[in-house]
């Protein structure tokens, strides 16, 4: 029943809030229009208190008409209207007005009093560009608190914890609506009804923001044990001050205006020590993370508003400082503020704590450095242009604007050195750290493998960060996925969400964080490998954008603790070990291409002296023959073994595919040919234990075609065999073809086949060329094939011409067709005459 009623409480609390902050804004922007169009005077005037006469602090004779103007000190009596009606000059400056509008000016000076004619000007551009951005920070500043309070609340508006955030968060949010206002209520274009209750309402929640805020540290991330214990006099303890100092002042009893300030300041102050005491005493590295990036992110804005609130109590104190001084100061407590929200959503969402810490941490010293510069920098010109002015009696800008150019030349390098020394300072561990990496990549540049530079780079992780052991997960392409350095495959794929978070930029992967906070959803196979290999952090390795691996990483428990700084090194060390481990494995394929190239080159050096390296003698035929290997290695077989009683053996072959594999199933086939020619059996009966052999040796998918004959001299006969070949062509004399078909399905593919032998009789004269497909099917830019048809067809024409001649004209002809000297399979042909 109490938490229904709490949650309703809030919603109706955040209702209220969310409607009054939109109306709020929309009647200042009406101000700041309002306030834009209105009048000006370039003077400054001050008033030490509201009992004190306004004094001229500065004075611009551009402000007066006619002559003489006001003096520095002079008091401000009054200013008349028209009409004759008397005003303060604050009065009529905090109303609208426009530029031009003129009024009578009486001023104390010397004792008396002078009159002179005041007139207005108009701003410009460089005038509203201040209040419009502290207009817009202060409504993103809204705008963060009432989204991060809403979105937790929404999420988990169970836990006593979210509940405190949001209350947290409105009354930050309710802070920057009522507590902060830039321009007077009378530039506004109306008022809001029961703007003074609704207010009364927003303002005590306001008053509450410090015991929210100790709630909330105590809360977080989890209850301490005393809440859980006591949870109602806990309660009852924190928000006793704030209940004491309301029901007094209702009362009627005289409560001092500094006495809320000084709750809300014990309030924060107690809360701060909090988180820091459980910082300090917790286990928990998530949790751990959580409190860091709470204090970090919240800690500098509402320390730069606590020193604001202090500059505003002590009188004087922020004229002093200058419009310039105070303005920065403005600025970078509003700036800082934005930070509070972030960190709430980080922290409260349990993911990325460490890179947005890391993010904080490097901006808010950047921005402290460039701030002390700065004012550094203005001191130096203010003290030149007063030593001009009082010493040197000089009046110009020149020197002073000469003093300001060569300081702004010299402010960068200043401000690049300023930062490495403060860094270095405040971290020296960081610097330490990065020698030791840098000394390893160093070391990278003579190292020879990959397996070398893992094997350092752990020892060295090991060594600096208490790193318990590296995984090198490796990206591979074929098949896709991820295998580990030492061969072991990775369950990791390429399309999981651990992975696309890897890719991410500074995409690093702290495992309790993406698992605490379920915004990685990572596979069982997945989740199990992390578990087994106890990884911790997982760095992303990329290469040009593209993610070629990442690195696990498993710690010990004293080192579990991470730095943000230590994070962001080692996110800018993964980046850099992953060109070198790219430029290793570039090196080790290289050299393997080389090893490769060699062993290669002596396999085509051995496959061709598998080929006649000079034809045999042939009796009663002229024969040539001519094969060009596509690769280093071919799959095309031709060969011409002499037989007894004037007999000639002539093959050609064709093994399916290209490269090693069809070069070693070749040689084979010659082997076996050579073998089966010496025991004197029919061509038919050879060639079907060839095919045996070959599909004894080979597997499904692969094959043969096949072509061979023998010869006889004496007889003029010519039997042969065709295994599945491109069927060769006899060209008789008289100009007849005729195909040689006669055999036999192709070799390999079936065991036990009988094979037919074919007959013909040759005359002298008679031709026969045979031929590979990468001749015949040889194609043009427009995928048309050579063709059978013009090999016969350039054989016919040039009949007469030597065998070897012909075979010329035919490689030429296929280089004209293809338009290519190179052939994209092996191009083998084999010719005879009968002499």
């Amino acid at each position: 029943m109490l938490t229904r009623t709490v949650k309703a409480t809030i919603v109706a609390v955040a209702a209220l809030v969310v409607a009054y902050t939109g109306i709020t804004y929309i009647r200042e922007a009406t101000a700041v229009v309002t306030w834009s169009g209105s009048g000006r005077i370039y003077s400054d005037v001050r008033r030490d208190s509201p009992n004190l006469p306004v004094i001229f602090n500065e004075v611009d004779s551009l402000d007066f008409l006619p002559k003489p103007c006001p003096a520095v000190g002079d008091t401000v009596v009054a200013v008349i209207d028209s009409a004759g009606v008397a005003a303060s000059l604050q009065d009529w400056l905090q109303n609208p007005t426009r530029p031009g509008d003129q009024r009578l000016l009486v001023c104390g000076h010397a004792g008396g009093r002078d009159t002179t004619t005041v007139v207005l000007h108009g701003y410009e551009a460089r005038d509203l560009l201040p209040l419009y951005g502290l207009e817009i920070l202060r409504l993103l500043i809204n705008i963060g608190y009432l989204l991060v309070g809403l979105w937790a609340f929404a999420r988990r508006p169970d836990s006593a914890g979210v509940r405190a955030l949001t209350l947290f968060s409105l009354s930050m949010a309710s802070l920057m609506t009522t507590g902060v206002h830039l321009l007077p209520g009378q530039f506004a274009a109306f008022e809001i009804p029961w703007g003074d209750l609704v207010e009364s309402i927003i303002e005590v929640m306001t008053f509450l923001m410090g015991t929210f805020w100790l709630l909330l540290a105590v809360l977080f991330p989890r209850p301490l044990g005393i809440i859980r214990r006591h949870p109602i006099w806990s309660h009852i303890v924190i928000f006793l001050p704030p209940s004491l100092s309301v029901t007094l002042q209702a009362l009627g009893v005289g409560v001092s205006q500094y006495v809320p300030m000084l709750i809300i300041g014990l309030s924060i102050g107690t809360g701060f020590w909090v988180l820091s005491w459980r910082l300090a005493s917790g286990s928990d590295p998530l949790e751990r993370r959580q409190l860091t990036l709470v204090i970090y992110g919240t800690g500098i804005g509402l320390g730069s508003l606590l020193v604001l609130v202090i500059i505003g109590i002590i009188p004087g104190l922020a004229r002093q400082l200058g419009q310039l001084a105070r303005l920065a100061m403005v600025s970078f407590a509003l700036l800082a503020l934005l930070l509070s929200p972030a960190s709430f959503a980080y922290a409260f969402g349990r993911y990325r704590l460490l890179e947005v810490e890391g993010k904080l941490r490097r901006g808010s010293r950047y921005a402290l450095v460039t701030t002390a510069l700065l004012v550094v920098f203005v001191a130096v010109l203010f003290g030149v242009s007063q030593l001009l002015l009082k010493l040197l009696q000089v009046e110009s800008r020149t020197p002073t604007l000469a003093v300001a150019m060569l300081s702004a030349l010299g402010f960068f390098p200043v401000l690049r050195r300023t930062h490495g020394f403060v860094e270095r300072r405040v971290y020296p561990e960081r610097a330490q750290l990065q020698a030791i990496l840098s000394e390893l990549l160093s070391a990278t540049v003579a190292m020879p493998d990959r397996f070398t530079l893992w094997q350092q780079l752990e020892q060295k992780l090991k060594q600096s960060l208490g790193v318990t052991r590296m995984v090198p997960i490796l990206r591979r392409s074929e098949p896709a996925g991820f295998v580990l350095a030492d061969g072991g495959v990775a369950p990791l794929r390429e399309d999981s969400a651990l992975m696309r978070e890897l890719t991410r930029p500074g995409g690093a992967v702290l495992v309790d964080e993406a698992r605490a906070a379920g915004h990685i959803e990572t596979a069982s196979a997945e989740d199990a490998w992390l578990e087994k290999e106890n990884v911790w952090l997982l760095l992303p390795m990329s290469v040009r954008g593209q993610l070629i691996g990442a690195l696990a990483l498993s710690f010990d428990h004293e080192h579990e603790d991470l730095a943000a700084e230590e994070l962001s090194l080692l996110v800018s060390l993964a980046a850099q070990v992953a060109l070198q481990s790219e430029n290793l494995r570039l090196l080790e394929e290289n050299i393997e291409k080389q090893h490769l190239e060699e062993q290669l080159a002596m396999a085509r050096k051995v496959q061709e002296r598998f080929l006649p390296q000079e034809l045999p003698a042939t009796p009663g035929l002229e024969v040539a023959a001519r094969c060009i290997f596509s690769l280093e290695v071919a799959g095309d077989y031709y060969d011409v073994i002499p037989l007894l009683e004037d007999r000639t053996l002539l093959a050609i072959g064709d093994v399916s595919g290209k490269g090693a594999g069809a070069a070693l199933l070749m040689a084979n086939v010659q082997a076996s040919l050579r073998a089966l020619a010496g025991v004197q059996i029919k061509l038919a009966r050879a060639v079907t234990q060839l095919n045996d052999v070959i599909y004894g040796n080979t597997e499904i998918g692969q094959f043969i075609t096949f072509f061979a004959a023998i010869y006889d001299a004496r007889s003029g006969e010519l039997e042969y065999v065709n295994a599945g070949h491109n069927p060769p062509r006899i060209i008789r004399e008289d100009g007849t073809l005729e195909q040689l078909e006669v055999g036999g399905p192709i070799l390999g593919v079936f065991p036990k086949t009988l094979y037919e032998q074919g007959r013909v009789v040759l005359q002298k004269s008679d031709m026969m060329i045979a031929f590979t497909d990468g001749v015949s099917e040889a194609i043009d830019d427009n995928e048309i094939e050579f063709s059978e048809e013009r090999i016969v067809e350039i054989v016919t024409q040039h009949r007469d011409r030597p065998v070897e001649a012909f075979l010329g004209l035919i490689r030429q002809a296929v280089e004209e067709h293809s338009g290519s000297s190179s052939f994209a399979d092996d191009f083998t042909l084999v010719a005879m005459r009968v002499r």
